[in-house]
C-alpha cells in the first residue's frame, strides 16, 4: 500500500534550510555537485580487493568510488561516523548552530538494511539459488549489527558535532536508498504539527569495505571487466535541514527548496524474488506524488533516481516510466542519477539527490523549476518526493 503525504498550504509546508555533504568528488556539498554537474567522476580501483571475472583467469580489480583521505584508518560504525560528522560539519558553515532550541529539534539519521547480508545467509542456510528466495528474513548477524548502531552511531556523531538533541527526538532508519524520504515524510508530519520546529534528515553509506563487497561479489551485483552491467560501489554521507516554512521566514533562514509531497510504499518483489520486478509500486509512489504535487501547468519536473548500472534496476524503471508517462506525458525529462557520479551510495542517495537538486537550483543550472527524487531499494521499498525552487 502506498502511503502519500502533501502539502497544503504554503506557510504550512516544510522548507531545506541547510545542506550539507561529502562524497568521492568533494568534501562538501558545494564541490560536489559542482563536480557531478562538470561529469566529473572519481571512480579508481581498490587495492584491497579483487575478483575472478567469468572467461577471465587473473584476478581483476573493482573500480570503486571511494571519499579520499577523510575515511583512512577508519572501517564500519567508525567509517560512518567520520563521514557523517564530515558532512554535518559542512552543513553547519551556513547555518548558525549556537542559535537553535535543541529541546525542539530532531536528528533522524538512515543508515544500510543489511539486507545483501540476509540475502546471502538464506542463500548459505538452505542451499537456495538467487532466484528462488520468496521472503527476506533479518538474520542474526544484522540484528545484532543493527542494536550497536543505535546504540553508537547517532549519539557519537552528535557528542562530536555538541549538538545536544535529546534521545526522543533520534530515529535511526534502516532502508538503504528510500529510507531518507521515508525520514523526511515522518519529520513533515512532526514539523507541521508543531512537535519539533527543525529536523536534521542524514543518510550514510559505504560499499567499499571488504565484508559488504564479498557479499555484493556472491551475489553477482558488481561491475566486472566481465560484465557488461553491475553495481560500481561508492560511499558518502549527506544531510539536510527542513523547517517549516512559516519558521524559517521569521528566522530569515535561506530556502534551499520547497517539499510538496512525497510517497513510500512496500513491494513485496524484493531484488531476489523469483518473478521479474513489473515497476508497478515504483509506479505508484511516482504517480502518487505527482499527484499530490501542484506543478500542472507550470515547468514539468526533472527526475533525480538512483540507477546504478544494476540490469534489474534498469527494467524496473522502464516498466515504471511506460506506466507513469501514460498518466503524466509531460514529466519526460532529463533524468540525472546519483550512482553515474558517486557510485551506489545506498542510504546517502536520496540526501544525495535533494542536494543535487537544490545545488542546480541555487547555480541557475536546473532544466526545471521543480524536480522529483524516485528512490527503489532491493528489498522492496518505494519512495519518491517533490520539490519546487
Amino acid at each position: 500500500m502506498t502511503y502519500s503525504h502533501n502539502y497544503t498550504e504554503e506557510s504550512d509546508a516544510v522548507a531545506v534550510t541547510g545542506l550539507g555533504m561529502v562524497s568521492s568528488i568533494g568534501l562538501d556539498v558545494v564541490t560536489s555537485c559542482a563536480s557531478a554537474r562538470a561529469g566529473i567522476s572519481r571512480a579508481d580501483e581498490l587495492e584491497n580487493f579483487k575478483v575472478v571475472s567469468e572467461g577471465f583467469d587473473e584476478h581483476d580489480p573493482i573500480i570503486s568510488h571511494s571519499v579520499p583521505i577523510l575515511t583512512q584508518g577508519f572501517a564500519g560504525s567508525g567509517r560512518m561516523i567520520s563521514l557523517c560528522v564530515s558532512a554535518l560539519s559542512d552543513l553547519s558553515k551556513n547555518v548558525d548552530l549556537s542559535q537553535f532550541d535543541w529541546e525542539r529539534t530532531g536528528f533522524f539519521l538512515n543508515m544500510p538494511s543489511g539486507y545483501y547480508f540476509d540475502v546471502e545467509e538464506i542463500i548459505n542456510q538452505t542451499d537456495n539459488s538467487l532466484t528462488d528466495i520468496q521472503q527476506v528474513t533479518q538474520s542474526d548477524i544484522t540484528k545484532e549489527r543493527d542494536k550497536s548502531l543505535a546504540a553508537d552511531v547517532i549519539s557519537t556523531v552528535l557528542q562530536i558535532m555538541g549538538m545536544p538533541i535529546p534521545v526522543e527526538h533520534h530515529r535511526l532508519y534502516l532502508d538503504d536508498n528510500t529510507g531518507v524520504i521515508k525520514a523526511i515524510s515522518d519529520a513533515s508530519v512532526l514539523l507541521q504539527g508543531g512537535v519539533l520546529d527543525r529536523c536534521f534528515i542524514g543518510g550514510v553509506d559505504s560499499l567499499i569495505e571488504t565484508d559488504i563487497l564479498e557479499v555484493l561479489d556472491s551475489l553477482d551485483l558488481l561491475k566486472t571487466p566481465g560484465k557488461t552491467h553491475g553495481v560500481f560501489p561508492g560511499e558518502a554521507a549527506a544531510f539536510v535541514l527542513l523547517e517549516r516554512c512559516s519558521n524559517a521566514t521569521q528566522s530569515n533562514s535561506n530556502v534551499e527548496c520547497i517539499l510538496q509531497a512525497n510517497a513510500v510504499t512496500k513491494d513485496f518483489a524484493h531484488r531476489f524474488y523469483e518473478t521479474a520486478t513489473s515497476g508497478v509500486p515504483l509506479a505508484e509512489v511516482l504517480t502518487a506524488t505527482l499527484q499530490n504535487c501542484s506543478h500542472a501547468g507550470k515547468d514539468a519536473p526533472f527526475i533525480i533516481a538512483d540507477q546504478n548500472g544494476d540490469a534489474w534496476k534498469a527494467k524496473e524503471w522502464a516498466n515504471a516510466s511506460i506506466r507513469v508517462s501514460a498518466q503524466f506525458p509531460d514529466i519526460e525529462q532529463p533524468l540525472w542519477n546519483t550512482a553515474q557520479f558517486f557510485g551506489e551510495t545506498g542510504a546517502a542517495s536520496g540526501a544525495i539527490a535533494i542536494c543535487m537538486g537544490a545545488r542546480a537550483f541555487a547555480r541557475d543550472y536546473a532544466p526545471s523549476n521543480n524536480f522529483i527524487v524516485c528512490m527503489s531499494s532491493y528489498n522492496g521499498s518505494k519512495a519518491a518526493l517533490h520539490a519546487v525552487r
